[in-house]
This record gives C-alpha cells, sequence and structure tokens, in this order.
C-alpha cells in the first residue's frame, strides 16, 4: 500500500501531532494489556465449604464442593483439633473434589480439614472448618464356641471402640442381620440356653460402639448335645460251637441315647481309643479270626451324632481253638455242637442243658432246648449253609457238619402228655466170647411215631473219614418224618 504525504512545514506540524497521538494509544493499549496478565495480587481462593466425611472399615471417604479457580486440593487430617498446612497427615495435590482415606483405625477419632489451590497462580485458600469422625469399630474375629447339654457358649475378645456387641443366631448357616435372631447387647462369656439338644445353631457378632456398627463376624456353630455315658454290662462270652472266637455284649448308656458303637481290643490290659476298633458294632458282637488260647481285651464306646463316650469298663476273654489257628487237615480242634438232623421230643419240657422250656421265639427255637444256633450265634438266615464250608459230593454240594453252617430238624415239647416210645437197640457190639454172666454191649434208642404230626427231617449223608475223623452232611433238603427221637 502507498501512502502520499503531503510536503512543506504545514505538512510536517500536521504529521508530527497525528504521530504522536498515534504513539500515545497505542502505548495506552499495550498497558491495559500488561495489567490484565499482571500475577503479583491474585484474587484469594475460598476455602472448601459443605465438607462431608463417611466412615467405612478402616476408611474414611471426604466430600466437599468445587472451588472456582481451584485445580487442586490439599488433605490434612489430625486425631485431635488444631490442623494446619504444617501438619504430617497430608494429602497434597488432590484434583478430584472427593477422596478415600485408607488406612485409618477402626475405633479411632480422627479431625479433617481441607485446603483448595491453584497451580497455576499459585494461591492457597485457607483450611476449612475441621470436621470430626469415630469409626466404628473393627469385625470380631476372635471367637470361640462351645456346646453342652442344652447350651451354646460363646467367648470373644473385645475390640477397640466398642461399647456393646450384638449378637445373631439362625439354625440356617445362610445367616445374616437380617434372618437372624437378635440377643442385643450381649457380654463375652455368653451362655446361649435357649437351644435344643441336637439341633446345629449358627452364629454372626457385630461391635456397636461411638462410629457406629462394625461388619459382622465370620459364621460359627456349634450343636448342644445331651451327657452320652459309656455302655454299661459289659461282657464277653465263649462262643462255644466257634473255634478262635469271643462274644462282647453290653448294655446302652445309663446317660444319653446312642446311634451306634465301637469295641476297641488289644491283646494287652489297658485298652484305649488308639487301640485296634470295630466301628458300628451292634450287642451281642461276634468276634471272630482270633488266635486261640490268647487272652482279649475290650473296652466299649457309645456314639450320637459323632459325638463319643467315654470308654466302658474293660473287660477281657480267651477263645478256644489252636493259637496257630486251627486243628490238623484244616477242621476246628474243638467246639461247634451237632446240628439237629432227626426230629425229636422233649418228653418232661427240659432241654439238653437241664433247663426248663419256657416257650417257642419261633417255631423251631427255643434257646432252653440247647440246640443250635444258641443265644449268642448271630445269624442272617435260618438254616444258614455258610457257602464257605459247601463241599461238593456225588455232584451237589454238602454242608459239613462241626462248621458254623447251622440246621435244625423239627421238634417238640411232650410234656403236657405221656409219650409213649419204642425201645430200639442194636445186636452185641463187642467181638467177644460170650460167657455165663458175661456182659453183652448194645446200644438203645426211643422212638415216638406220630402219623398226624410230621416234623421236618434234614437229609444227611457220609462225606469221608471213619470213626474220629467222620464228616457228615446235609444237601440242605428235608423230609416230612412222623417218626421222633
Amino acid at each position: 500500500m502507498r501512502i502520499l504525504l503531503p510536503f512543506g512545514a504545514a505538512s510536517r506540524s500536521f504529521w508530527s501531532t497525528r504521530l504522536m497521538i498515534l504513539t500515545l494509544a497505542l502505548f495506552g493499549l499495550f498497558a491495559v494489556a500488561c495489567s490484565d496478565n499482571d500475577d503479583d495480587d491474585p484474587a484469594p481462593l475460598a476455602a472448601p465449604a459443605n465438607l462431608v466425611l463417611t466412615a467405612g472399615d478402616g476408611t474414611v471417604t471426604l466430600d466437599w464442593e468445587p472451588v472456582p479457580g481451584a485445580d487442586c486440593y490439599c488433605i490434612y487430617w489430625d486425631g485431635e483439633h488444631g490442623l494446619s498446612t504444617q501438619s504430617q497427615n497430608c494429602i497434597e495435590n488432590h484434583e478430584q473434589n472427593t477422596y478415600t482415606l485408607a488406612g485409618v483405625e477402626n475405633g479411632e477419632h480422627y479431625v479433617f480439614s481441607v485446603m483448595a489451590r491453584d497451580r497455576v497462580r499459585r494461591r492457597d485458600s485457607g483450611l476449612c472448618s475441621e470436621l470430626d469422625i469415630i469409626l466404628p469399630p473393627s469385625a470380631v474375629t476372635s471367637i470361640t464356641v462351645s456346646a453342652d447339654d442344652a447350651v451354646v457358649n460363646l467367648e470373644w475378645d473385645a475390640v477397640k471402640g466398642a461399647t456393646s456387641y450384638n449378637l445373631y443366631r439362625s439354625t440356617s448357616p445362610d445367616l445374616t442381620r437380617l434372618t437372624g435372631t437378635l440377643f442385643p447387647a450381649v457380654v463375652s462369656p455368653y451362655a446361649d440356653t435357649t437351644v435344643l439338644n441336637d439341633t446345629t445353631y449358627y452364629y454372626i457378632l457385630e461391635a456397636v460402639g461411638l462410629g457406629g456398627i462394625s461388619p459382622v463376624s465370620d459364621v460359627i456353630s456349634a450343636t448342644p448335645r445331651a451327657p452320652l455315658g459309656a455302655p454299661v454290662g459289659v461282657a464277653v462270652t465263649l462262643l462255644e460251637e466257634v473255634n478262635n472266637t469271643l462274644v462282647i455284649s453290653w448294655n446302652p448308656p445309663l446317660v444319653g441315647a446312642a446311634d451306634s458303637y465301637n469295641i476297641y481290643f488289644d491283646s494287652a490290659p489297658g485298652v484305649t481309643t488308639a487301640d485296634d476298633v470295630v466301628v458300628g458294632a451292634v450287642s451281642p458282637f461276634v468276634h471272630s479270626g482270633l488266635v486261640g488260647q490268647t487272652t482279649y481285651y475290650y473296652a466299649v464306646t457309645a456314639l450320637h451324632l459323632g459325638i463319643e463316650s467315654p470308654l466302658s469298663a474293660e473287660i477281657s476273654g480267651t477263645p478256644h481253638g489252636s493259637p496257630n489257628g486251627g486243628g490238623g487237615g484244616g477242621e476246628p480242634t474243638e467246639g461247634y455242637g451237632n446240628n439237629l438232623s432227626f426230629p425229636l421230643v422233649f418228653a418232661e419240657g427240659y432241654g439238653l442243658g437241664g433247663e426248663q422250656l419256657d416257650g417257642t421265639v419261633s417255631p423251631w427255637l427255643d434257646y432252653a432246648t440247647g440246640l443250635r444256633p444258641t443265644s449268642t450265634q448271630v445269624l442272617t438266615s435260618f438254616p444258614y449253609l455258610d457257602p464257605a464250608n459247601a463241599y461238593p459230593f456225588n455232584g451237589s454240594d454238602y454242608w459239613k457238619q462241626k462248621t458254623e453252617s447251622t440246621w435244625q430238624a423239627g421238634w417238640r415239647n411232650g410234656s403236657s402228655v405221656p409219650q409213649l416210645a419204642t425201645l430200639d437197640w442194636g445186636d452185641n457190639l463187642t467181638s467177644a466170647s460170650l460167657r455165663t454172666n458175661s456182659p453183652v454191649r448194645v446200644e438203645a434208642a426211643l422212638y415216638v411215631e406220630d402219623p398226624n404230626d410230621p416234623l421236618d427231617a434234614y437229609a444227611m449223608t457220609l462225606l469221608y473219614g471213619s470213626g474220629k475223623t467222620e464228616m457228615q452232611g446235609t444237601n440242605g433238603t428235608t423230609a416230612p418224618s412222623t417218626v421222633r427221637t
């Protein structure tokens, strides 16, 4: 652009004036601009307002209103009033108007204040009004629980800041403050006597302090039970029919109800629960597989819902049989009464051992008869033909006498009517020259025949041996017989 200027003195005077005015105007504009950006005297920042403190579990959350012109904040706290910017506990240059302080102690008293800061203009506000807070107590962690007869006992360590404790109870493990029964202001140790035996109860505990209520404790549980005594009347008897076997019997405890029983045993006196054990035994218990002529010691415990009683009195017994596990040929050395295979009648109403028959337990059993099975034999069925004793003979299985296998022909108590018996005898059983007055050995037997009252008889046969080694057996079949001895 070209500017034409007039010449001459008058012209020079005109433009000099105009240039001076323009220069003064530009200087004024520059001065105004410099004055607007001057940081030497910034306006003061307002202190944060409406500080709010919220307590948590070991935390305090601070909220306040944003301060115009501030780009960050400084947070100060201590246990007492009188905070200043020189306080040791400080979080500087936090850029939000909320902050959660962790690591503070539950149950303690704290004082907080906040200052606003403008880092660009290097200005700080004053501290806002101090605000107090007391944190709630910590959760109770050291709870012990035990149960007795109709009572649950709870005990816990004191929690800092707690002034009382609330207990909640339920019969469900999903226990909360809302679902549990409240027991307010309980004191350690606490005995809950409003419980029923054999019911499991669940508990949670909370601490209450000036700062509020703690989180709840972990769920704990206990099951009160009535006392359980040891079994009584413990006895050991021989099972005469079986070698290497003892029978242990007992009566229920006098205190408490047992669900099951354990038998502890050893070959030395002083039985403890660390010795060998038979779990879930039922009285009378047939303990087989023992070493003959060795004394065994026993004690019995009762159990109820997993709780075990003390040991009973200790008893002992010595079974028949070889200490080496049996006699020659694999047969027992003694024991095993003969099973009844031929029907009989007890003419005077007394059994083989002289006991009077006292009525039948079943159509074939009266322990007073002295017949097998005896009162100490435990059978799963009758007749009991043990598969382990099966003996193949002539294409069929037979069960040997003098074993655990048990059968019994029919019998009658004949004491109510006279028995008309037939006497049968054998010939001379001795090979000898007879002279006058020589004794003649015969065998005699009495028989009664009653066609109107047939009784079962078991089929028997000689399996092997003769004399002392003779072994008879049955194939388990029966046939009705009108004759009985």
